[in-house]
């Protein structure tokens, strides 16, 4: 072998055994990246895994029912309380007020994707026979575009179709159907289409804002005498003194505990008789809002603990978890709030011993979709 010959094979073995090492280095740095990748991965899972197990617990926690699974009751299981006031009134006056009625329902329901529609249900529900009437409606519309919840109450003598019942003062759609029965209603009769509902009984709504720290409110002196009548049958039924959490006579500023509250939500004969009872519940639900923005991860998993047991709702596991990761953004927007029957838009008629409400429907239909939609 010639000498240029031995030159040319050594360099190519030193070459062969540099290029093995860098294949080496090359192999091993993969490896780890590999390694360090899959580490990664696991640990994202491991994340989503708690993250999910804990949402898990939460949701298994509420009582979610199916619609189907409501149990649907008869008029004769429920007892009707006549409350009607003034005569009532004529053949010709509800003959047309069942006409404008009927021609509200073959109009359509108006839907739009940015906006999410849920009724909130407030029940007395004491016996076990029925569902117990829904002593506080709310439509809670969250728009996406105007940036603001909307809450509407709607009031409890508002004359409406019940479907398959009817027409009757609108509560008694829960007393006999449940929360679903109550969307349909709402549905049908105001023309907005409603995504979910979700109802607490009185004990629920007292643990909510029990668990915030209660919330703060001006109470005038002729709404504490009611107030204490509320406050005293509720500790009557709780096993309590009758004076336990009295408010004081005089009045004034409070940090309400949950049973003053609730209390103070159910006061009807003060003020504006219901009209001002449902602006009452709209300011506790706003003030219960504005307390559970200011709470921490732990406080706010401490109300997520105590409050989910009361809640019974139709809402799927999955759109919980959409809603939850829209929450923080929801949680900055504005509050609005207002009342059906709109102040000029209805007439006050005694109809089967029943005070009703009966709105002017074109009108206030249009309304309800100006506020909640917007334009």
């Amino acid at each position: 072998m010639g000498k240029n010959n031995l030159e040319e094979t050594k360099k190519t073995v030193v070459s062969r055994k540099k290029g093995s090492k860098r294949g080496k280095t090359k192999s091993k740095g993969r490896k780890i990246l590999l390694g360090v990748f899959i580490a990664f991965v696991v640990l994202i899972i491991g994340t989503l895994g708690a993250a999910y197990a804990i949402f898990k617990g939460y949701f298994n926690s509420t009582n979610y029912v199916s619609d189907e699974d409501v149990t649907i009751f008869h008029e004769s299981d429920i007892s009707v309380e006549l409350d009607g006031s003034g005569e009532e009134a004529n053949a010709e006056e509800i003959a047309k007020a069942e006409a404008e009625l009927e021609e509200n329902l073959n109009t359509e329901i108006k839907d739009n994707s940015e906006v999410l529609n849920i009724l909130l249900i407030g029940t007395d529900r004491r016996q076990e026979n029925w569902h117990g009437n829904s002593d506080s409606i709310i439509l809670a519309s969250i728009n996406r575009q105007t940036k603001q919840i909307i809450l509407t109450s709607i009031m409890r003598d508002t004359y409406a179709a019940i479907p398959g019942n009817g027409n009757s003062k609108i509560n008694r759609a829960h007393a006999l159907g449940g929360g679903p029965l109550l969307v349909q209603t709402v549905e049908q009769n105001f023309k907005v289409d409603i995504d979910y509902y979700a109802s607490v009984n009185f004990n629920g709504f007292m643990n909510v804002v029990d668990v915030v720290g209660g919330i703060p409110m001006y109470v005038s002196p002729e709404e504490v005498t009611v107030a204490n009548k509320y406050i005293e049958e509720i500790n009557r039924l709780n096993g309590l003194p009758d004076t336990s959490g009295m408010l004081p006579a005089s009045g004034g500023n409070f940090n309400l505990t949950g049973k003053q509250a609730l209390a103070y939500s159910r006061i009807r004969y003060v003020g504006n008789a219901d009209y001002q009872r449902t602006e009452r519940q709209r300011n506790v639900l706003n003030q219960i809002f504005v307390k559970a923005k200011a709470l921490s991860i732990t406080q706010l998993d401490s109300v997520a603990k105590s409050i989910l047991p009361t809640v019974t709702h139709n809402i799927p596991e999955a759109d919980v978890m959409s809603l939850l990761l829209e929450l923080p953004s929801f949680m900055g927007y504005e509050i609005v709030s207002s009342r059906i029957p709109y102040d000029g838009l209805f007439q006050s008629m005694n109809i089967g011993g029943q005070g009703m409400l009966v709105p002017n429907w074109s009108a206030t239909i249009e309304r309800l979709h100006q506020n909640i939609y917007g334009n």
